[in-house]
Formats: structure tokens, sequence, C-alpha cells
């Protein structure tokens, strides 16, 4: 199933990344940096799905398995703290909706702008945590 999850995965980052390529469709508008990452994003969980549940190992995940699930989750975090960085502080229009009709559209979009300002925030830490203990979890492992 891991394989399987993996591959799913794989498919669907490879579809923007595709598209910035020029292999497929894009909308002209679209933000192509964005769409890469995203597309990494998806490639990385996939494979974070194969390392972590679809390779077999013993008591024990050995040392370059480590490595590769440490690098994975630094690149996952960091991506998704990118994705959420660039929908609140980037320049240009964010189109955010609610349920609430009593809401004018400004106060919408300030209130979408600064809920994935936090989200960033709250990525950036969790970045920083996984690159430390991930670290120390790497130099104990090899001491």
């Amino acid at each position: 199933m891991a394989w399987a999850m993996g591959f799913v995965c794989l498919a669907v980052g490879l579809t923007p990344i595709l598209q910035v390529g020029g292999f497929l469709p894009i909308a002209p508008d679209s933000s192509r940096w964005i769409m890469v990452g995203v597309g990494g994003l998806f490639i990385a969980g996939g494979a974070s799905l194969v390392v972590g549940y679809g390779l077999p190992r013993g008591d024990r995940p050995g040392r370059l398995l480590a490595w590769v699930q440490y690098a994975l989750a630094l690149i996952i975090t960091g991506l998704m703290a990118a994705t959420t960085a660039w929908i609140a502080f980037a320049p240009g229009e964010r189109r955010f909706g609610t349920n609430a009709p009593f809401l004018p559209g400004a106060v919408v979009d300030v209130a979408g702008r600064v809920a994935f300002g936090a989200a960033t925030v709250i990525l950036v830490a969790v970045l920083l945590m996984f690159a430390i203990l991930g670290a120390r979890g790497l130099r104990a492992r090899s001491e």
C-alpha cells in the first residue's frame, strides 16, 4: 500500500511540474515557482511514505535510511512553510471565502492572510524543531 500511495503522490506531484515545463496546459496567471514547490511537496511526501512504510528493515532503520527520513522531513516542512508564506506575504490578490455572509470581502482577505501567516510561523518553528532534534538524533545514532 505504501508503494501504491507513493506512486499516487508522485503522479499528483508531477502534474504541476509538467505544467510548468510546458507539457500540460497551465493557466496564464499561475505562479510557476509555487506549482513546482507544491509538486515537490507531493513527491517528497510519496517518497516519505515509501521510505517509512514500504522498505524492509530490522528493529532500527539503518544510518542511510535515517538520513533520508530526516532530509524528507525537512523538505516537506520547508516546502509547506514556503507555500503558506507565499499565500500570506507575497504581493498580489488572494481569494479567500467564508460561509459568513455578513463579513465584507476585505475582512475575509485580511483574515485569510493572517491565518496563513500564523501557519507560516508555526511551520517555521516546526522546521527548526525537526532540524535541531533530528540532527541530535542522528548524531546520537552515530555515536
